[in-house]
C-alpha cells in the first residue's frame, strides 16, 4: 500500500549545489510531517565528501554505486520497488534521464526532476536523450526563467516550474557563529571562490585574473574552496602550476573541502563567482544573504538579475580574466550588506509540488 507520505530522493553522494538544494528541500517536507529516503548514488572512484554529512535526522539512507549501466538501472528500479514511494524526486540531468525510463513501471508514481544545467551546456546526444525521456515527468524544475523557456521547447509548459534555490537559512545562520577562518591580524584583502575543481567553475580565469589584481593590489590574497579531486586533478594541478609559475604560491591557497564556506565567506572581502556557466549558482545566493560583496562573471543572464551593480557586487564579461580583474578591484570598495532573510528566496511552491 503505498504512502502519499513517502518521498524518494535519488542524489549523487557529494555535496555539490544540486545535493544542497535537495537537502534543503526536504528539510522543509520533513517539517511537514512527509518521509522521506535518500538513495545516494556513489562512483566507485569518487573520494569526496559524503552528502549524508548534510542529511537531517530522520531521513532514511541508502546508497547504490554506479558500477555499469544495466546495474545501475536495476538498481534503480529496485529503490523504487522497495520504498514504494508517492513521489521520487532527483536533480540531477543525468540522473533524471535514466529515472524517468523507469515511469512505465510506476505510473501511479510522481516523477519530479530538477534540471541542474542548461541543456545547451550538454553535447547532442544527451540533450536528445533528455528531450525524449522529459515528456514522463509529471513535473521539470528550472532554476531560471531562461532555463524554463528552454525546456519548454520539448514539454508541456503546464509541467515546467520555475523556482529560485531555496537557501538554508538555519544551517547558514548556525555555520556564521563560527571564528573567523583567516588567522588573527591578517589585514590583507581577502577574495574567496568556492566550487568542484571543473573547467565548468573557471578557476583557471581565476588565478589569472587574481595575477593582475595583484599588481594593483599587493597585499591582496585568494582563497579557493573546494574538493581537489575532482575530475582526477586535472584542473587543481594545472591551477598549481600557474600559481607556481607566476610567483603566487604564497597568495593564492588552496583551502581544500570546508563543511563550513559562510564563515570563510562572511570574512571576505569579495566573493568571486568565475564560472564559464552555471544553472543558478548557490553561492551567490549565499554570499548575498551573508552580506558579502560579489564580483561575478556573467556567465548566463540570471547573474545580472542576482547582482545589483556598484551595490551588492560588480559584474565582469563572461570567460575575460581582465574584466574579471577589474570588477573584483571595484568590488573591494563595497561595503558588506546585513543580508539575512530579506536576500533568501524559499518559495513555497516547492512544498506545494510534492503533495499530489
Amino acid at each position: 500500500m503505498k504512502s502519499d507520505d513517502r518521498l524518494l530522493f535519488f542524489a549523487l553522494d557529494g555535496v555539490g549545489g544540486a545535493e544542497r538544494v535537495m537537502v534543503t528541500v526536504a528539510k522543509q517536507l520533513l517539517k511537514r510531517g512527509r518521509s522521506i529516503t535518500f538513495v545516494l548514488i556513489r562512483n566507485s572512484q569518487f573520494s569526496g565528501a559524503s552528502l549524508e554529512t548534510l542529511l537531517p535526522s530522520g531521513v532514511e539512507c541508502r546508497r547504490i554505486f554506479w558500477d555499469g549501466q544495466i546495474k545501475f538501472m536495476l538498481d534503480l528500479k529496485k529503490a523504487v520497488e522497495t520504498v514504494n514511494p508517492a513521489v521520487v524526486f532527483s536533480s540531477a540531468m543525468h540522473i533524471n534521464q535514466r529515472l524517468l525510463l523507469l515511469k512505465p513501471f510506476f505510473r501511479d508514481v510522481k516523477f519530479i526532476v530538477r534540471n541542474d544545467n542548461y541543456l545547451y551546456t550538454l553535447p547532442p546526444l544527451k540533450r536528445l536523450c533528455l528531450k525524449l525521456t522529459y515528456r514522463f515527468a509529471e513535473c521539470v524544475i528550472a532554476q531560471t526563467e531562461e532555463m524554463g523557456a528552454e525546456v519548454s521547447m520539448f514539454v508541456d509548459a503546464e509541467k515546467v516550474h520555475v523556482l529560485d534555490n531555496p537557501i538554508d537559512e538555519e544551517l547558514i545562520e548556525s555555520k556564521l557563529r563560527a571564528p573567523s577562518p583567516f588567522a588573527d591580524g591578517d589585514d590583507s584583502i581577502k577574495f574567496v571562490a568556492s566550487g568542484r575543481f571543473a573547467y565548468q567553475k573557471g578557476f583557471d580565469i581565476l588565478v589569472e585574473a587574481f595575477d593582475m589584481v595583484r599588481k594593483r593590489l599587493p597585499s591582496s590574497t585568494l582563497y579557493i574552496l573546494g574538493n581537489y579531486e575532482y575530475d582526477n586533478r586535472k584542473v587543481y594541478d594545472m591551477l598549481r602550476e600557474y600559481v607556481d609559475r607566476n610567483g603566487l604560491r604564497d597568495c593564492v591557497i588552496f583551502a581544500g573541502y570546508t563543511d563550513n564556506p559562510f564563515a570563510y565567506i562572511k570574512h571576505a572581502d569579495v566573493f568571486v563567482l568565475s564560472s564559464r556557466w552555471e544553472g543558478c549558482p548557490n553561492v551567490v545566493l549565499e554570499a548575498k544573504y551573508v552580506g558579502t560583496p560579489v564580483a561575478a562573471a556573467r556567465c548566463i543572464p540570471v547573474i545580472g538579475r542576482l547582482i545589483d551593480e556598484g551595490r551588492t557586487g560588480c559584474l565582469a564579461e563572461s570567460e575575460n580574466p581582465r574584466s574579471l580583474a577589474e570588477a573584483m578591484i571595484k568590488a573591494t570598495s563595497l561595503e558588506h550588506g546585513e543580508g539575512g532573510k530579506g536576500v533568501a528566496v524559499n518559495n513555497p511552491k516547492w512544498i506545494e509540488l510534492f503533495n499530489r
